[in-house]
């Protein structure tokens, strides 16, 4: 076991920065964090970005499914609304992004969308979804990317090469021996150090949090940056 769990920021660490934006991700990846978390859609023309509704609020007051929105769209009325690539171009460091495949009408878009926006990257990426069937569709598409099952029970797991668990489940899972030589077990959503700590006695490996400076402190990882 390692000394220390891994620490990913959940959606950039929504509990201390604007969730899913790019300020959260250069904070948290100057905190030092092991990894970020981030959600991902597209529109119905394949621009893939980073938000976790399905829908989005425009400035006057309408509210669309993102996969409805073409990207000249989204990028004029909510400039805010971050694209993956423009994610990875503008916060660069020595972790592992998490991009959780949001369930779409049309994977189609999603994936494609996705191949364009990692063909020129050199990031260290892993797959996760709640869908498995969405994971087994993109590792057709991106082959030999770590792909990470996002499950609610242990009853869940499958054969990926990462299993994320709900955090009592996660606790459970790792205490029964149900992982795998070759995988790992992350826990979601962290937000307490207290859980954190009894979730790395119970054996889990990496903790998704929205308080990554908080659970790095807790570990004795300095952050190496303030909010």
């Amino acid at each position: 076991m390692r000394a220390r769990p891994l620490v990913f920021a959940h959606r950039g660490g929504a509990a201390e920065a604007p969730e899913n934006s790019l300020a959260a991700f250069r904070r948290a990846a100057a905190l030092g964090v092991d990894g970020i978390e981030t959600d991902l859609r597209a529109t119905s023309d394949g621009l893939v970005v980073l938000h976790h509704n399905a829908d989005l609020v425009l400035p006057d007051g309408r509210i669309l499914p993102i996969s409805a929105m073409e990207s000249e769209e989204l990028v004029v009325s909510r400039p805010d609304v971050p694209t993956l690539s423009a994610a990875l171009a503008a916060v660069r460091g020595n972790f592992l992004w998490i991009l959780e495949l949001k369930p779409v009408p049309h994977p189609r878009a999603l994936l494609a969308g996705l191949q364009t926006a990692l063909r020129h990257q050199d990031a260290k990426v892993a797959l996760a979804s709640f869908s498995a069937s969405l994971l087994r569709q993109a590792a057709a598409v991106l082959p030999g990317l770590p792909l990470v099952a996002v499950v609610s029970t242990p009853a869940d797991l499958e054969a990926f090469s990462g299993i994320s668990l709900r955090a009592v489940a996660a606790a459970k899972a790792c205490a029964a021996t149900l992982v795998a030589p070759h995988r790992e077990v992350w826990a979601w959503t962290t937000h307490m150090t207290a859980e954190a700590s009894a979730l790395r006695a119970a054996g889990v490996e990496g903790l998704i949090t929205d308080t990554p400076r908080a659970t790095l402190h807790a570990f004795g990882a300095a952050a190496a940056a303030e909010a």
